[in-house]
């Protein structure tokens, strides 16, 4: 338990902070916290906030958002950074001399207020960062502190661009990396591969921010790469650098094309049945793109067959007894006169969905699972098989809304039979009346 805001500064400033495990080491602080008094409390509380925004590509985002009757739920909110609480990081961003949080407290105070001098400053931390993380990769090479250089790279390519300062620095930053990596590191062949993507989004249209000539060799880090005894997950993402680099340097594109089509092919052969139909639509898009009109047939066949043949696993739930709902039909169908049967389904609001019901369903069930904005969501064809993946949140909580609706109508339609069936057994719906 820390007794002074000293004791909480020596421990922050000591940390070797990874994005990984930061909440939790967070939410420990916070309880460590509780008997502070109020000014020093809101002081951590202004540094536990500052770490829980997500810096994505020059924006500072909340970590957490979501809608709850209507109103905006937060957090962390940059609006409620003051010009006091501006002071205090600026304050700390000169005294601690802990690199990652002089490059988070410089980047929230360069966002909120456009200084530019603190754009500046926190560029440079940024380079200190990526060093300090290097040499502990070189160190800890199973520790994943690559990811962390990734995500610094992904953030700093973006201020050093937006305010033009140490641009070649950057390059000669991430040329390095990719010319001399670290293969040890468990993080090898994601931080090339970010490294490659960041040269090659620079190296797009008129205003290209990298003489095309820095991509000579890096088709062939890609092909050598995927020469390797490597996962499939990796052996993708290089079949789609590799396509992207050639199509900028105007080689043959089609080469990387058929890869990619033989290695879906391959795969829709050797995985498991669950999986094998969406790699052979995957092998089949691809082939489409090269005209091969008998790879394509050929692999039409087998995609049916594999789809009509593999059963997935069904979902197990609770039943719901719905009798309580049908009889409720029941005696509205009873009660009714012959001619307000039928208005009933017309007027009735039970007959049409309430999308802020729906909605307000579909984000309790994200906030009950947590699970359900963490993972992708997918969307399956007629045989069960994934043929998309929806990685956004807004995206997810539509297509949770959607499913909502699909549940509703499923009972809907069970319900309507039943009243339907009542109406005709009491003989107020006849082809005479109707």
């Amino acid at each position: 338990m820390f007794k002074t805001i000293e004791d909480y500064y020596k421990y922050i400033d000591s940390l070797e902070i990874q994005t990984i495990n930061l909440c939790i080491i967070l939410e420990d602080i916070r309880k460590q916290i509780l008997n502070f008094d109020r000014i020093t409390k809101h002081q951590i509380e202004l540094e536990i906030d500052c770490l829980y925004f997500r810096v994505n590509n020059g924006k500072i985002e909340p970590a957490y958002e979501n809608f709850s009757n209507g109103k905006s739920i937060i957090y962390p909110n940059i609006d409620l950074i003051n010009a006091s609480d501006i002071n205090y990081l600026k304050t700390r961003t000169n005294t601690t001399n802990n690199i990652y949080l002089k490059t988070r407290f410089a980047y929230v105070i360069w966002y909120k207020t456009n200084e530019f001098e603190y754009a500046k400053y926190t560029i440079d931390f940024y380079f200190d960062l990526i060093k300090h993380y290097q040499t502990l990769d070189t160190k800890l090479p199973n520790e994943h502190f690559g990811i962390e250089i990734c995500y610094a790279l992904q953030n700093l390519q973006h201020i050093v661009f937006s305010i033009k300062y140490r641009i070649d620095d950057l390059k000669n930053l991430i040329l390095e990396i990719i010319n001399n990596p670290n293969e040890e590191s468990s993080c090898f062949l994601k931080l090339r591969l970010d490294c490659i993507e960041l040269l090659i989004e620079k190296s797009k249209g008129k205003k290209s921010q990298f003489d095309k000539n820095v991509l000579n060799g890096l088709e062939e880090i890609c092909t050598n790469t995927l020469n390797k005894d490597i996962d499939n997950t990796y052996i993708t993402e290089y079949l789609k650098t590799g396509r992207k680099i050639s199509k900028i340097l105007n080689t043959d594109v089609n080469t990387w094309i058929l890869r990619q089509a033989e290695f879906y092919e391959k795969l829709s052969e050797t995985s498991t049945p669950i999986i094998a139909p969406e790699y052979c639509q995957k092998a089949i898009d691809f082939y489409k793109e090269l005209k091969d009109e008998e790879k394509i047939n050929e692999l039409h066949k087998r995609y049916t067959f594999l789809s009509k043949n593999v059963q997935t696993h069904a979902i197990s739930t609770t039943s719901e007894d719905i009798s309580v709902l049908l009889k409720e039909y029941e005696k509205i169908v009873e009660n009714l006169s012959d001619e307000d049967v039928l208005k009933f389904l017309i007027y009735s609001s039970r007959m049409v969905p309430n999308y802020q019901l729906e909605r307000e369903q579909a984000e309790n069930i994200a906030s009950e699972s947590s699970l359900v904005f963490l993972v992708s969501s997918n969307v399956i064809d007629e045989y069960g098989h994934t043929i998309k993946h929806l990685v956004e949140d807004k995206d997810k909580l539509k297509y949770q809304i959607y499913q909502q609706y699909s549940i509703w109508l499923d009972l809907k339609s069970r319900e309507l039979v039943y009243y339907f069936k009542k109406a005709i057994e009491l003989n107020k719906i006849t082809p005479q009346k109707s």
